[in-house]
């Protein structure tokens, strides 16, 4: 398993207040479970109710069982029951030949 020096989590909100307070329980569960979260907020449309959505970034190599993001994503479950929370696994590179695949950045 790849532990990824930091998690990515996407906030859609209808408004900047209530991005604000799911990115403090975020980072709050986050932390908790010894996990680096990097939140990114994205406000819905003026006019458009927008149902508040967390959706936490994973590389296919760290989608292991054992991550602790799975954990993470059943707390954020349950302080936010009114949010939509879901984890996103990034496996485009998972079905190119190695030899083929881009070159991985080196994290800090």
């Amino acid at each position: 398993m790849t532990t990824p020096a930091f998690l990515r989590c996407e906030i859609l909100a209808p408004e900047r207040t209530v991005a604000s307070d799911l990115a403090a329980i975020a980072q709050v569960c986050a932390s908790d479970l010894g996990v680096i979260l990097q939140t990114q907020k994205r406000i819905g449309p003026g006019n458009r109710p927008v149902k508040s959505t967390l959706i936490l970034h994973l590389s296919v190599d760290s989608a292991d069982p054992q991550n602790p993001v799975w954990c993470l994503a059943c707390r954020l479950a349950c302080f936010c029951p009114k949010t939509r929370v879901s984890v996103l696994v990034h496996s485009e590179n998972a079905f190119i030949e190695p030899s083929q695949r881009p070159k991985r950045r080196k994290s800090a």
